[in-house]
């Protein structure tokens, strides 16, 4: 059942009876402020500035609205760290593509011998010619190669 409340469209909905009479939360239509649907909260969570979204994962905080916002988001940071190193990227997709097709096969760490290993290129002109290291010893060959950017911001 509808009513009007001055300028809000109110949606009354009994919960339950009690003995004399019912117990009556009063409702309000509106939409999500994320994702546009329309909900009913109750109006005591509005008048309290409570009430704006559809559900939890609505209300969660994204892009600039998140704790952990560095000035930019991740999709920008990619894109800035494609257009700086494009030569970087062809070459890592290259091998990324040829060790999922199962042209190359990933062996263990050449100073450690570790299993879990990523690939290092000395020169990116030439994406075959790679070493297999570890995550540890990958970091300490590109610093001293100086091709170690660090966190892209």
């Amino acid at each position: 059942m509808y009513k009007r409340r001055g300028k809000l469209k109110v949606l009354f909905i009994y919960l339950g009876e009690i003995k004399k009479g019912y117990i009556a939360q009063s409702r309000i239509e509106k939409n999500c402020e994320n994702c546009g649907t329309k909900f009913t909260p109750l109006l005591s969570e509005v008048s309290r500035g409570k009430g704006r979204f559809c559900s939890k994962y609505c209300a969660l905080p994204r892009g600039k609205k998140h704790y952990l916002y560095k000035g930019t988001t991740a999709q920008d940071r990619r894109k800035r760290y494609k257009e700086k190193y494009p030569e970087r990227v062809k070459a890592n997709q290259k091998i990324a593509d040829l060790v999922r097709r199962g042209k190359i096969k990933k062996l263990p760490c050449e100073k450690c011998g570790n299993i879990k290993v990523e690939a290092h290129h000395n020169d990116y002109s030439k994406p075959l010619e790679i070493n297999w290291l570890c995550r540890k010893h990958h970091i300490e060959e590109d610093k001293k190669i100086g091709t170690r950017t660090g966190d892209f911001k």
